[in-house]
């Protein structure tokens, strides 16, 4: 059922200053790492290591959501240290030894942040997070990304400094749910939207990052209960697919999440039918892409599927 989705995010990194992973169901097969507030994995190094490399899926790690407990960090240098802690302890193995890794040997592909709050000096941490993967990138043949989850109101309030350019990202995953600007509020027929605004996301992008093909994705729910507004299906959903991927920088479509969809059935052939004729994607051009936040990450009977709780 599964096939068709080429990024999957592990939702998520609660907490940068303890590293507190929300992993839902999956975190009760994790074993406590004694000192720590971390714990280790294996049946998620396990499944990230076989979905990277029999199934060719891309995997990022989401920072934030609705429940980060934090308020930022106190100094731009604390914010530059948790990147550098992030970096050691989910991203590409290094001769680092005091680094504690709940994935274990699994190496994520890239990292994304979701705030949904204010919170001071995040830019420095994501400028460092950036740095980081592009050293990386400089001495390695594998692609790591660095992405973003908005909420669709123009500028989103609580990232803000993040998304002012300063921070290069290579796809932003917008939320067009829980707000005026969703889906929902999409007017079939009409060129010019009064609320649906992926025009305003995708002219960021070319405005923000010139010459940068950063790609715009359409992030909806999966399923009633995936959000309190913005959910919808049938025809009204194709329509605002084929819409959205008239725009330069679509990249496909984000739902939101795994637990949900597994439960919708129908939904997501309709997704991937409205994107049939779609333009280049992210990581295959051929193939604009169906990206899924989860909060558990398990091997079921079909090729690949994940369950997961709602934001």
């Amino acid at each position: 059922m599964l096939i068709n989705l080429q990024i999957i995010l592990i939702s998520f990194l609660r907490s940068l200053k303890n590293e507190d992973l929300n992993l839902a169901d999956s975190i009760g097969t994790c074993k406590p790492i004694n000192g720590t507030d971390l714990v280790y994995c294996p049946e998620m190094e396990e499944d990230i290591i076989i979905c990277q490399k029999i199934y060719g899926k891309t995997i990022l790690l989401s920072i934030g959501g609705a429940a980060y407990n934090e308020s930022g960090f106190s100094t731009e240098e604390s914010a530059s240290d948790a990147a550098d802690k992030v970096w050691a302890n989910f991203g590409p193995i290094t001769d680092n030894t005091t680094a504690i890794r709940p994935f274990g040997k699994a190496v994520v592909d890239g990292f994304d942040f979701d705030f949904e709050s204010k919170n001071p000096n995040l830019l420095p941490f994501g400028t460092r997070l950036r740095l980081l993967i592009d050293m990386y990138m400089k001495s390695n043949d594998k692609k790591l990304l660095l992405t973003a989850a908005p909420q669709c109101p123009f500028p989103d309030i609580f990232f803000g400094p993040l998304l002012d350019g300063s921070i290069y990202y290579d796809a932003i995953w917008v939320q067009f749910y829980n707000n005026y600007c969703g889906t929902d509020s999409f007017l079939p027929g009409n060129a010019t939207q009064t609320n649906y605004n992926f025009n305003t996301w995708n002219k960021w992008a070319i405005d923000a990052y010139p010459g940068h093909d950063v790609q715009v994705f359409m992030g909806i729910p999966g399923g009633k209960n995936a959000s309190t507004t913005g959910y919808i299906s049938g025809e009204l959903l194709t329509s605002v697919i084929q819409y959205s991927r008239n725009f330069s920088n679509f990249g496909g479509v984000m739902i939101w999440e795994m637990t949900i969809i597994s439960e919708n059935k129908g939904f997501l052939s309709t997704v991937s039918a409205a994107m049939d004729r779609g333009p280049p994607s992210l990581l295959k051009p051929e193939t604009p892409p169906i990206t899924l936040p989860t909060q558990n990450f398990h091997q079921y009977p079909s090729p690949l599927q994940s369950i997961g709780e709602s934001n």
